[in-house]
């Protein structure tokens, strides 16, 4: 082999790799995210955003400190300067009903209303308890901010608290359409259900809610000129919600059994879909909205990602993300989270899990490579080129995955370090 040949190849690999930096660089578009007296700089985010009416804010896991305490900032942003004033969290729609109006109404404190609604992970949690407190702030100015919910399990610990309202406005509505012994059972067997998952349980119980909704869809025009029509189709849509919630409890039960699958997750996702849609065209139309949701429920298209071997493990998995992005038509800006050193753990873990070094060829190494702390990553900027390239990131409960991820979030706000959420004491 000659010199000239050697100095050939060489040549070659030195172009392949600056062409290769250069694409890294312009496919990521990433914009340091700096502090200014303890608050960061938010404008290239309000910039990425723009006019979108809609904006989804993902978490890798439930136990992730750092994000939280961005998000505190990020939410505070996004109400006083760019008119968000609903907060739509990845919790019981019902329960977030509840909470909503006891933060609006009542003296109690955040410690108890959270009991009414707040998922178990987010309770209790310094981190998510000023984000609350926020919102309950602003419920006497002239702006109040509402918070809901729009997935279909119950996230109270009050767990009776939904039957017990769908079925009590039975007792005052006249002529009577329901009789006394069924509202009886269903409440004992919702009780049951609640106390001992069996499949013998779900059974009888989906069998009472599917009865129930019947009751509700038959007898629209009394039971709507009781309560109002708007109260009546909410209180419906969460009979709906049951009926879901509980026939994935009754799958997850014989996948105990048999391996659980991805797909599995499928009709909690297209619920939680149509609970946004719920949300965004009618119970909040015009009002610009913050969804809070699971990074992995959020993305637009989890069938391209890929693991480590080349496995596509999400092509079976219709995402909520996927759903509403297509049926919505309206701007979205969904945003992920990741990082590259430190360690999660949620207020129930005994110890904090720890990050493993970045992959070769992910965005955390590159970022941790350029020295950056905080930075926002804006995927969109790569749309427009038909070679924008792949990654490894571990966006989704911090496994490393690889895909093009402009084709399933819009940006990514990068931490070189992660913390656990700390417990209020």
């Amino acid at each position: 082999m000659t010199k000239s040949f050697l100095f050939l190849i060489l040549v070659i690999l030195i172009l392949f790799l600056s062409n290769t930096e250069r694409s890294i660089e312009h496919d990521l578009c990433i914009d340091p995210l700096k502090m200014k007296d303890n608050i960061f700089d938010l404008k290239p985010l309000e910039k990425a955003i723009g006019n979108s009416r809609i904006v989804i804010l993902g978490e890798p896991s439930h136990g992730d400190g750092s994000v939280f305490e961005f998000k505190q900032e990020l939410i505070k942003y996004l109400y006083e300067k760019m008119g968000f004033t609903v907060l739509a969290l990845e919790a019981g729609q019902y329960d977030m009903f509840v909470v909503d109006s006891l933060m609006e109404s009542s003296v109690l404190p955040m410690s108890t209303i959270e009991n009414y609604g707040v998922l178990s992970f987010w309770k209790n949690n310094a981190q998510i308890r000023p984000i609350f407190d926020f919102v309950k702030n602003t419920k006497s100015s002239s702006n109040p901010m509402t918070i809901c919910g729009f997935d279909p399990q119950l996230t109270a610990s009050k767990k009776m608290q939904w039957i017990q309202s769908v079925t009590q406005i039975f007792k005052t509505i006249h002529p009577k359409i329901i009789n006394d012994s069924f509202l009886v059972r269903i409440n004992n067997d919702y009780k049951k259900a609640l106390s001992e998952l069996s499949n013998k349980n779900e059974t009888i119980l989906l069998e009472d809610l599917n009865r129930l909704y019947i009751v509700y869809q038959v007898n629209e025009k009394i039971i709507s000129s009781h309560l109002g029509y708007e109260r009546f189709t909410f209180l419906k849509e969460t009979i709906k919600d049951q009926i879901v919630q509980r026939q994935y409890l009754a799958d997850l039960i014989e996948a105990s059994k048999t391996g659980f699958k991805v797909d599995m997750n499928n009709p909690r996702d297209k619920r939680m879909a149509e609970n946004m849609l719920y949300i965004v065209n009618k119970r909040f139309p015009g009002k610009k909205i913050i969804f809070n949701i699971a990074s992995l429920h959020a993305l637009y298209r989890p069938e391209l990602i890929k693991d480590s071997s080349g496995n596509a493990t999400l092509a079976s998995f219709t995402s909520c993300g996927k759903i509403f992005f297509e049926q919505a038509k309206q701007k979205i800006f969904s945003l992920g989270f990741t990082a590259a050193t430190g360690s999660y753990g949620s207020v129930y873990d005994n110890a904090p899990h720890h990050l493993s070094l970045p992959k070769n060829m992910s965005i955390e190494q590159k970022l941790l490579e350029k020295g950056h702390e905080v930075a926002f990553i804006n995927t969109t900027c790569g749309k427009q080129s038909e070679n924008t390239h792949s990654y490894y990131s571990r966006l989704l409960g911090y496994e490393f995955l690889f895909a093009n991820w402009s084709t399933q979030l819009d940006g990514i706000v990068y931490f070189k370090k992660m913390t656990p959420v700390a417990k209020i004491q």
